[in-house]
């Protein structure tokens, strides 16, 4: 998924937890063989040349990922939408090149992106229209992470981190300290914070180190589905959840909804804690 992972394990043997930690890691490269959009030869990858029309069936992983994206773009109105990769793809150019995308050439990718235009029938999905793109990466680490941890509580090693480029998933809380893994966060209003993760995830995302300055205006690298660019800067929110999947995607869709989005998301969602700073 183009980032780097990290995971800690709480045991009495190093043989075991190393072989344990193996099994993860190699899930998360099968995942990495599914969802990835920077792959040529992932299954998401295999989709985007998908006729209109046609049902495809899908792995049971692609499917339960489709499914928790689907969600949370309801919850959202669209806010996240996993099914822009072909406007995330025409961003990532922009800013290599630092300069907006010309409107028709925008407007070509908007009208086959959206999740408007790809349905769900159990492990199948079928495009209203062709040349529709996935692009889930504000939620495939979330998946992966918590795939990856339950590999590690079947091997016996409950008490376990996994850091997913800032992106934190944990089970139990490390024998020493009751309360948790010990994180650091931001408070949203320029301050920090600490929290004690355990069962549980908390996802950060924003435009601290990966923005574009054009014309004056700093965007993100994270592309509003409503216009097909990036968010507008500083923007920057921080996600505590029960699941990784769930921190990852509404961190994400947190920077497109804004400040107001706090107390939406978690009314919307159990569990869950929001802080946002943005432009607006």
């Amino acid at each position: 998924m183009g980032v780097r992972c990290r995971i800690v394990v709480e045991g009495d043997n190093e043989e075991n937890a190393a072989a344990a930690c193996k099994v993860a890691f190699d899930r998360i490269a099968e995942l990495d063989a599914v969802l990835s959009d920077y792959r040529t030869d992932s299954e998401v990858a295999g989709l985007a040349k998908a006729p209109a029309g046609v049902w495809l069936p899908v792995s049971t992983d692609l499917a339960e990922v489709l499914h928790a994206a689907q969600a949370v773009y309801e919850a959202t109105d669209g806010s996240f939408d996993p099914a822009v990769g072909r406007l995330t793809r025409l961003w990532r150019t922009s800013r290599r090149a630092q300069a907006l995308p010309d409107d028709a050439t925008l407007a070509e990718a908007r009208e086959r992106s959206g999740m408007h235009l790809l349905e769900m029938d159990g492990s199948r999905v079928r495009f209203r229209k062709s040349g529709v793109q996935l692009d889930f990466g504000g939620i495939g680490k979330g998946y992966a992470a918590d795939a990856a941890l339950a590999l590690l509580a079947e091997a016996g090693f409950g008490a376990a981190l996994i850091d997913f480029s800032g992106d934190l998933v944990a089970g139990g809380p490390p024998s020493d300290e009751p309360r948790g893994w010990r994180v650091e966060i931001s408070d949203g209003a320029g301050g920090r914070e600490v929290r004690w993760l355990k069962h549980g995830a908390i996802a950060a995302s924003g435009d601290a180190e990966q923005f574009v300055a054009i014309d004056g205006v700093r965007y993100a690298h994270i592309v509003d589905p409503k216009t097909g660019l990036g968010v507008p800067g500083p923007v920057a929110a921080t996600v505590g959840a029960p699941t990784g999947v769930l921190a990852d995607a509404l961190a994400s869709a947190a920077c497109v909804m804004g400040k107001q989005s706090a107390a939406r998301l978690e009314e919307a969602f159990e569990g869950v804690w929001v802080r946002v700073q943005a432009a607006d």
